[in-house]
């Protein structure tokens, strides 16, 4: 479960190169959350759907 963000780990840094210098921290932390936030959760409603789907 664990493997799919921490091998998302070092790209951040990658994206944040093209960002203006006035972009907030606090912005580019919470919308990287909550990217991660809501594909989890996706993915994971995804699979229940399809775990759980009558044969």
């Amino acid at each position: 479960m664990l493997a799919g963000p921490f091998s998302y780990l070092p790209m951040p840094a990658d994206y944040t190169r093209y960002l203006p210098r006035t972009t907030s921290l606090k912005a580019v932390t919470r919308s990287a959350a909550l990217g991660g936030f809501v594909s989890s959760v996706a993915l994971g409603v995804a699979g229940a759907a399809a775990a759980t789907r009558p044969t």
